[in-house]
């Protein structure tokens, strides 16, 4: 995990690089912005295994064309990071507060937000 300018961490995992968002682009690997927020509230800034490890399976697996559900989808990191792979996503959490950060972080990385508190069926589940 590296410093970024003004102490913020900047994680690189799976060829993705997690910034704040005034972060300056990096030299390589694909930049995923998120809102600064409060780890007690909402779940998935990059540096909790699960997240690492779903990231890391998705760079793995050829999802061109799928679709994918991101249930449970916190930050909506993971669903942000296969939509700039450019998989069809719909976020899901029952949690209001994460999905108004998840829509907060579409919108910071150009990715449509389709945003629901209940789920449908998808290619792939994560």
């Amino acid at each position: 995990m590296a410093q970024a300018e003004g102490g913020a961490a900047v994680i690189e995992v799976a060829g993705f690089v997690l910034l704040g968002p005034d972060e300056p682009a990096p030299n390589s690997g694909i930049p995923i912005r998120l809102l600064p927020m409060d780890h007690r509230f909402v779940y998935g800034f990059g540096w909790q295994p699960s997240t690492r490890l779903c990231l890391e399976a998705m760079r793995a697996l050829d999802l061109r064309g799928k679709t994918l559900l991101d249930l449970g989808c916190g930050t909506g990191i993971i669903g942000i990071a296969a939509s700039l792979m450019g998989v069809s996503v719909t976020f899901c959490d029952l949690d209001p507060i994460a999905r108004e950060y998840t829509e907060a972080n579409c919108s910071l990385n150009g990715v449509k937000a389709k945003v629901a508190p209940t789920w449908e069926t998808a290619d792939v589940t994560v």
